[in-house]
């Protein structure tokens, strides 16, 4: 795989939808203080990413519903997948 551009990549892992595969990363986000990017320095809590869709999340769930609502629906529906995240709790 090549060298994650946004944190330090912790696990690649694959989910597969009835044969469409779909590659999830699993990071930690690189840090910042006021604006400022810490360089070698890393959030402590995980983000995922799904480069088909170049989206990440703060969890696991969201970012597969993103992905899901993405493909479904289109572009620019962050207020739905908010809504849905809100409604399972996995905000």
């Amino acid at each position: 795989m090549p060298k994650f551009a946004w944190g330090k990549d912790v696990e690649y892992f694959d989910y597969d939808f009835d044969g469409y595969t779909v590659v999830v990363v699993k990071y930690h986000a690189d840090k910042f203080v006021d604006g400022n990017h810490r360089r070698g320095e890393y959030e402590e809590e995980f983000s995922y990413h799904i480069s088909e869709i170049n989206q990440s999340a703060s969890s696991l769930q969201q970012i597969l519903i993103a992905y899901f609502v993405q493909k479904n629906l289109g572009l620019n529906q962050n207020a739905l997948v908010a809504g849905i995240c809100k409604a399972i709790g996995a905000v």
